[in-house]
């Protein structure tokens, strides 16, 4: 793991439900030593009781904002003490609790105190912070400024937070390096643009972005010029251009000699860590069962991010509005091509009625082609049909 005591970092564990965050981190050396301005460390190692709630006694917010605060068990010097209140009344007007420093936590609402202990955990100025979701009790607007103020928190502290959610939009808006685990699995660790436009996996793919990524299962074979002849959406040809020249047979043979050699390894992970995702394909009516298919090298699968997928007079495919929801800045719609859904998102005050009939084409060069075989991202490019 790297140090990032050198320099100044957000990262964000981005997890699906299940996964034992506190556990996890709780265990991990790597949080072994967090120093305060005071000289003491606030606890000598995280441990399941340092997540119980803030406030344990009858105290104002400004008494708990200080007794965050530890002077070793010494009596603490008269400058100590006048450095304690400013620093504690300093962190409750950043988090926009400053007229409220005498009050009880009873005296606040849900919200209130969540911001109270954020307070309270960046009162002590430690070099590393850890964060359990420290905004899902707020509402949505306050959300959204307590993500503003994090963010200007992170620069003026200059400490490295490590911030734990399952909300995909924390992590984009809020993290330098996402840490995306399923299952305790880590699927990838990267810049925040470059999990949502070069995901690593099917899964990874799927579990970022909203609206949605829009997923094609296809079959083709790679021709002498490097593009991709592709039969998807029940007969539909289409060619998939790489953005960057890859090798399907070499880049095949490559994952089969890496998955090998992890089959040798001694390192303990857990079971389902070579489990395949199971992708969603929209469609109006949806298959109860399928049959398990035989796949080979040249079984792919298309990913179109919303995006992408553009209504336009003269698109490659013909469809319909099956719903539209217009938000005022953008429109949300799904169109019916055949039997299959595509989520895409207009930008401007555009309307649309239900059924309403429209052409459909894919655009930009960031459709990604995916191993259907093994999940894994093979590249990214242009699909013209």
């Amino acid at each position: 793991m790297k140090r990032y005591s050198l320099f100044l970092i957000s990262l964000i564990l981005l997890m699906t439900t299940g996964c034992n965050q506190r556990k996890e981190v709780a265990e991990n050396p790597f949080f072994e030593e967090w120093e305060t301005p005071y000289g003491v460390p606030p606890f000598d190692r995280i441990r399941p009781e340092h997540f119980l709630p803030a406030f344990q006694r009858a105290m104002s917010i400004q008494e708990a904002e200080i007794d965050a605060i530890k002077f070793n068990g010494d009596q603490p010097s008269f400058e100590n003490v006048i450095l304690a209140y400013d620093r504690s009344g300093l962190m409750l007007e950043q988090v926009g609790l400053g007229d409220k420093l005498k009050n009880k936590p009873s005296q606040l609402s849900g919200g209130q105190q969540q911001r109270v202990a954020i307070a309270r955990t960046l009162a002590p100025n430690p070099k590393v912070l850890f964060m359990d979701e420290p905004l899902s009790n707020l509402d949505a607007k306050l959300r959204l400024e307590m993500r503003s103020e994090l963010q200007r928190l992170h620069l003026q502290t200059g400490s490295t937070f490590v911030y734990v959610t399952h909300d995909q939009m924390e992590a984009m808006t809020l993290a330098t390096r996402i840490c995306l685990m399923e299952n305790g699995v880590l699927q990838q660790y990267d810049e925040p643009l470059t999990v949502y436009g070069k995901p690593s996996n099917l899964f990874v793919a799927d579990f970022v972005g909203n609206p949605a990524i829009n997923f094609i299962e296809a079959q083709g074979a790679q021709k002498q010029d490097g593009t991709v002849e592709l039969t998807m959406l029940d007969g539909v040809k289409a060619a998939y251009t790489p953005g960057e020249p890859v090798n399907l047979r070499e880049w095949f043979a490559r994952e089969e000699k890496n998955a090998a050699a992890s089959v040798d390894t001694h390192t303990v992970e857990k079971a389902n860590r070579d489990s395949l995702f199971k992708y969603h394909i929209a469609k109006v009516e949806e298959d109860e069962f399928e049959d398990e298919a035989t796949l080979t090298h040249e079984d792919f699968v298309i990913g179109v991010r919303p995006e992408c997928v553009s209504i336009c007079e003269n698109g490659a495919l013909e469809g319909e509005i099956f719903s539209a929801m217009p938000t005022g800045m953008e429109t949300t719609v799904k169109v019916r091509v055949g039997e299959f859904l595509f989520t895409g998102v207009v930008f401007g005050g555009i309307t649309y009625k239900i059924g309403q009939k429209v052409r459909v084409s894919f655009t930009g060069e960031n459709v990604l082609l995916f191993s259907r075989e093994n999940g894994k991202l093979i590249t990214r490019g242009t699909l013209k049909i």
